[in-house]
């Protein structure tokens, strides 16, 4: 599946078996893994990659929830790991109300509760614990 944004392609999910819901009340598309999704800049270059066992697409939401073994990689390098992670198309964020792990290429922290961009540039988390260092 391949979602578009202003005449391009923003996200492309790939999963073993796929199936839509709809009712009045909601429309989701159930995806079965291996779960592997890209996630593409404005040049079209993907930015940041992702895996897991399952994901639901929330179509009024417009939203992407990713289950089980979640793993995200980052073009520089970062890494996310946490079992529940919600990508919005509409704000461009992700977030976890469980607990994460990221991993830099100078630092690993893990906490629960985290919001931050697509690209790990930014993001917050709410009860941190890890190691970093500090130049």
């Amino acid at each position: 599946m391949t979602l578009m944004q202003q005449e391009r392609a923003r996200i492309f999910i790939q999963g073993s078996y796929a199936i839509s819901y709809q009712t009045r009340e909601r429309a989701e598309t159930h995806i079965d893994g291996p779960v592997y999704v890209q996630l593409f800049d404005t040049t079209g270059a993907v930015e940041t990659e992702a895996w897991s066992k399952r994901a639901v697409y929330l179509e009024e939401k417009s939203e992407f929830e990713l289950y089980d073994s979640v793993r995200v990689l980052t073009n520089s390098d970062r890494e996310l790991y946490s079992d529940y992670l919600v990508w919005s198309q509409k704000t461009d964020r992700i977030t976890s109300p469980r607990f994460v792990t990221i991993i830099t290429p100078t630092d690993s922290i893990s906490g629960r509760g985290f919001d931050g961009l697509t690209d790990l540039s930014s993001y917050t988390i709410d009860e941190p614990r890890g190691r970093l260092i500090v130049d």
